[in-house]
């Protein structure tokens, strides 16, 4: 039952409500608090001042000890992947979370779990303050170990990657945001009138970036210092992949679609959309709603749109070089998504997304290379690294 209970999100006054009814017909066993059905923690929660909000530290070790995890006594070892973020509560106040995030490598049907957040009305004061009791933890547990499941098996230990947006990595690894010149984390390289280059520039390393290779790309104040994570020993390049949902379907695809509807072919490319809406399996999370709409969409109507409904869509309703144009970017991004992907066909995509990047200063003379375009050029080495897109892509933190 306390599955059912967790699985439907059923809320705790209709489980109550349920438990009592059970209990009248007989079962004689079950609590009739929901609380205590579900193990709801009753221990109070120990919140520290950081800056002017609040923080409340969890821990790896504290999650991963809970019967839940018992699965885990199999594995010779425990692998990682961190989720940094920030979020606003609600639009009529400036209150926002900055959680810190945990989900287990090769285990996808594990929710993520939470293990520190801070809560004020700006993000934290600073990366290292923000996450030094986390990289305490994992330095302590890199070196011990670490217990999971019920009967306490200690187990290797290793975090495999951060799956931030652009603004957070920017946050936690001190480096200028995404809107700079030096912006790029993953090759050196300056933008010139706002507009990154279309080819790739030397590439950035550790060791680069431990050694301030770029100074321009480091922030002021972590110019001649290391950050928390710096200290802790992570990769602050290789451990850092660029996130697919913000760069390919909140960035270029989203820039991409604003460029290319227009008032005379509106009309049409809302009635194909709707046409295809009809046959929108229950695979898909959320149907697209009209390109009216479009400043609303969500990752999950883009995502669709590039790999699926976008060629018949646009076919007839932009000229044929630009369509061709967006066929490079459907193919390039099929290509990365391919759960078995070898490195010809990655190597393929790297060609056709490089050739996008190109295209696109000449198709869009008047249209800068942003950020995210220039990104495009090196999403190509984060799969050969970390596997298929959805691998590191934010989306599975959703």
């Amino acid at each position: 039952m306390k599955r059912w209970a967790v699985e439907q999100n059923s809320p705790l006054s209709k489980i109550a409500s349920l438990l009592h009814t059970m209990r009248k017909i007989g079962y004689d066993g079950l609590p009739l608090c929901a609380k205590t059905l579900l193990g709801t923690n009753r221990d109070k929660v120990e919140l520290d001042v950081l800056g002017e909000g609040t923080f409340m530290y969890i821990g790896i070790e504290n999650n991963l000890c809970r019967r839940d995890f018992d699965f885990l006594q199999s594995s010779n070892n425990v692998t990682l992947d961190v989720g940094i973020d920030g979020l606003q509560l609600t639009r009529s106040s400036k209150t926002c979370l900055w959680p810190i995030l945990g989900a287990l490598v090769d285990h996808p049907k594990v929710g993520p779990f939470l293990i520190a957040c801070f809560q004020g009305n700006s993000k934290p004061p600073n990366p290292d303050d923000f996450l030094m009791s986390f990289c305490n933890e994992v330095t302590n547990l890199r070196e011990n170990g670490i217990k999971v499941g019920s009967n306490e098996v200690i187990k290797q230990f290793r975090v495999r990657s951060f799956t931030c947006d652009s603004p957070a990595r920017a946050f936690v690894t001190g480096v200028m945001s995404h809107s700079a010149k030096n912006a790029c984390p993953k090759c050196i390289c300056t933008s010139e009138k706002h507009s990154f280059p279309v080819s790739v520039g030397i590439a950035q390393t550790d060791e680069s970036f431990k050694n301030r290779q770029d100074i321009s790309h480091h922030r002021l104040e972590y110019k001649n210092k290391e950050t928390v994570l710096e200290s802790a020993n992570f990769g602050m390049v290789s451990q850092f992949p660029l996130d697919p949902m913000h760069l390919v379907d909140l960035g270029v695809m989203k820039k991409l679609l604003n460029l290319l509807i227009s008032k005379s072919n509106l009309s049409v490319m809302n009635k194909k959309l709707q046409f295809l809406s009809k046959f929108v399996p229950s695979e898909f999370s959320r149907v697209a709603r009209d390109f009216n709409e479009l400043s609303n969409w969500k990752s999950t109507e883009f995502r669709p749109f590039l790999l699926y409904t976008g060629i018949f869509v646009l076919k007839g309703c932009s000229s044929e070089d630009r369509y061709y144009h967006f066929l490079l970017l459907h193919t390039g991004i099929r290509l990365l998504c391919i759960e078995r992907s070898n490195n010809i066909g990655i190597n393929i995509a790297d060609q056709i997304l490089q050739e996008f990047v190109k295209l696109f200063s000449t198709l869009y003379i008047n249209e800068r290379i942003n950020f995210n375009l220039h990104g495009i050029l090196h999403i190509a080495d984060c799969v050969r690294q970390f596997g298929p897109l959805d691998n590191f892509s934010a989306k599975s933190w959703v």
